[in-house]
């Protein structure tokens, strides 16, 4: 099998009021760097409509779900539009089509809190649902929210757990301890921190853990966080010539970064 370049976009928790552009910019950064698969790592939407920390709050008037919906199909349309006009452009020049397969996994913003909502309402049941959001339209294969998908060797889920309790691993080292407990390479999002690990097998192969920041817009800051924010990386990460749990090199980029490259 062909080694391959894996494309990643973490949490994104879009939200409305707050651009999606960035979109437009991961669309070209992958197809520079000849992604042969894009993953979304989950949480794509906040769906802060549905969040039961804020029912109450002040802040929490106005929120609507058909708001949040809309707001993450504009995200995904904006990706998928750019690979359009990516693919226009080089049909012009006779050169090879971007076409990677597309991944996307389920996290507890997005997927959770609905699957909340409708155990606590069950009459709701048919009326609100992951379909909502327009995966199959776009092509995109869907991971329910803590499953994962195997890739070249890499093992993606939204966050991995430890213990009984099946809380995410987290910590200092989040990477190293992802590698520790689950003795295989890993790629996970949910703490919106960029961390990398490895180890060596005693046949010589390599194992990795990553955990891979965020994507948020470049001023987005969310106030349940508050301090943690300063800790967060957004940006996107290419792992180029994946093969068996193991790659060549890997690359960065930051939202800053990407918005000076490509706007």
């Amino acid at each position: 099998m062909a080694k391959i370049n894996i494309g990643i976009i973490p949490d994104s928790h879009v939200k409305p009021g707050i651009s999606v552009e960035r979109f437009k910019w991961a669309a070209r950064w992958f197809a520079e760097k000849q992604c042969d698969v894009i993953v979304e790592l989950g949480d794509l939407a906040d769906m802060e409509s549905l969040s039961s920390y804020d029912i109450g709050k002040k802040s929490f008037e106005g929120r609507s779900y058909q708001a949040d919906v809309r707001a993450a199909n504009s995200a995904r349309e904006e990706f998928d539009n750019s690979i359009k006009a990516i693919n226009k452009g080089r049909k012009s020049r006779h050169k090879a089509l971007f076409a990677p397969q597309k991944i996307a996994l389920g996290g507890n913003h997005d997927e959770g809190r609905i699957s909340r909502v409708l155990e606590d309402d069950r009459k709701l049941i048919g009326t609100i649902g992951i379909d909502d959001f327009n995966y199959k339209q776009l092509g995109w294969r869907y991971i329910p929210y803590r499953e994962y998908v195997e890739i070249a060797g890499f093992t993606f889920c939204h966050y991995f757990t430890s213990g009984v309790m099946g809380r995410p691993i987290s910590g200092e080292t989040p990477a190293l301890s992802i590698i520790r407990k689950q003795f295989t390479s890993c790629v996970a999002g949910h703490l919106h921190l960029w961390d990398i690990s490895s180890r060596t097998r005693p046949d010589g192969s390599r194992i990795w853990g990553l955990v891979a920041g965020c994507f948020l817009a470049e001023d987005q800051h969310e106030d349940y966080a508050h301090q943690a924010n300063k800790l967060w990386w957004k940006g996107l990460t290419v792992l180029k010539g994946c093969e068996a749990g193991d790659f060549e090199s890997l690359e960065t980029i930051g939202v800053k970064n990407l918005r000076e490259q490509y706007a």
